[in-house]
């Protein structure tokens, strides 16, 4: 059971406390902005609605990132198809619709999901 928890917080005292207590269980920071220098991070992910750079650059350190407050179905397959780790939402039917709708995409329509993704173009 020890793998299956996660504990997230926006307080970093808060996660350092739990890591010293549960040192195998996975700690990840709530942040809804940039959080400045989180190379030196210690937990195991991040949770944030962000940016693809900001994305991708915590993917590069490798750092997991979920993304939260994800409650539509254009910002959920926008999120997928930027590789996010994880998606925190208050709807898990909507979220698990869409990823099936993603599944079912072909080639052609990942590609202009990508596009719009890339290019920061609305899906509606």
């Amino acid at each position: 059971m020890k793998n299956e928890i996660i504990i997230t917080s926006s307080e970093r005292s808060a996660l350092a406390r739990m890591r010293q207590t549960e040192p195998y269980w996975k700690i990840g920071l709530l942040t809804a902005t940039s959080i400045g220098n989180f190379f030196r991070l210690k937990g195991n992910f991040i949770a944030v609605s962000s940016s693809l750079n900001f994305i991708r650059r915590t993917q590069e350190i490798g750092k997991q990132i979920f993304v939260r407050a994800i409650n539509n179905s254009s910002a959920t397959l926008c999120y997928i198809s930027m590789s996010v780790d994880g998606i925190i939402t208050d709807d898990p039917a909507l979220a698990r619709n869409t990823m099936e709708e993603y599944k079912e995409m072909n080639q052609f329509e990942r590609l202009l999901l990508n596009t719009s993704v890339l290019y920061n173009l609305s899906l509606n």
